[in-house]
């Protein structure tokens, strides 16, 4: 093994990055673990935010075999995930958030480092919203949206009002398939309670459009109902807030998944319910 500059060098490369990714993925963990502590350490950042390492550290994540690696990992790239987020490189965070789960290791600091760096601690009801749009919550926030418009047209109305609106009552919501794919990771954790109770929030169109307007969007619910985290009340929940769109979704290519996941992993009251709005 070479040392760490070799390993940057090679990691930058565009042309050696791929072989680099190619030995992480049939490296033995006594290679990962050396790999670890002798090569990337502290470079695991620089090469995080470089726009061909930063695949070589999702292999290495990928291929993470033990609790103490990924603890030297997660101590490297936890603090800096907003600089990741910064530079667009999504996949790192969703690579160690899978690490994190495969392993049962780290899984309170993954989620709380997210919050941090979507800035959504304050707001932890809302980072369901930040994580399907891979984007704070306050770059969010600027963005208008419908309801901040018409509140701005009124000859009156006050700025905070119209900020106030439209941070509140947020009608569209952003999905991203990067997004996608870290919210269903994260539902890999144990216990992703600021997740679960931030999507049970989402409005019932806000959950129609996601079932329906990405083709992967229909894989959180799955996630969702597999999730070790959700009791059936949760479950319910979630069913109860579809009410009155499940003819809609059972006619979607893509929604018509989340009712057949709805229907699966429902007691017999909801599947009742749900058979009954889909026969009407």
């Amino acid at each position: 093994v070479g040392g760490s500059s070799a390993i940057m060098r090679l990691a930058e490369d565009s042309v050696a990055s791929h072989g680099l990714e190619c030995v992480l993925k049939v490296a033995s963990p006594k290679l990962v673990q050396r790999l670890c502590q002798q090569c990337f350490g502290e470079q695991m950042l620089p090469m995080a935010l470089h726009h061909s390492a930063n695949y070589v550290v999702q292999k290495l994540c990928d291929a993470l075999t033990t609790d103490n690696q990924m603890q030297l990992v997660a101590g490297e790239l936890l603090p800096n995930l907003e600089d990741v987020l910064a530079v667009c490189h999504f996949g790192v965070c969703t690579s160690l958030v899978k690490a994190s789960a495969r392993l049962a290791c780290q899984q309170t600091e993954v989620m709380e480092a997210l919050m941090v760096a979507f800035h959504v601690s304050d707001e932890p009801n809302r980072c369901c919203i930040a994580f399907l749009a891979m984007s704070a919550l306050d770059a969010l926030d600027a963005v208008p949206t419908e309801s901040t418009a018409e509140t701005a047209e009124g000859a009156d109305a006050a700025p905070a009002a119209a900020t106030n609106t439209g941070t509140t009552v947020r009608k569209s919501l952003e999905v991203c398939p990067q997004g996608i794919q870290l919210v269903t990771a994260l539902l890999g954790l144990a216990e992703p309670t600021p997740l679960l109770d931030s999507l049970l929030a989402l409005t019932t169109d806000q959950l129609f459009r996601l079932a329906t307007e990405q083709s992967a969007g229909s894989r959180i619910f799955d996630a969702f109902f597999e999730c070790v985290g959700v009791d059936n009340k949760r479950k319910r929940k979630l069913v109860k807030k579809l009410k009155g769109r499940l003819v809609q979704l059972a006619c979607h290519k893509m929604g018509s998944y989340v009712v057949d996941a709805c229907y699966r992993n429902s007691k017999a009251k909801s599947r009742q319910e749900i058979a009954k709005e889909l026969l009407q």
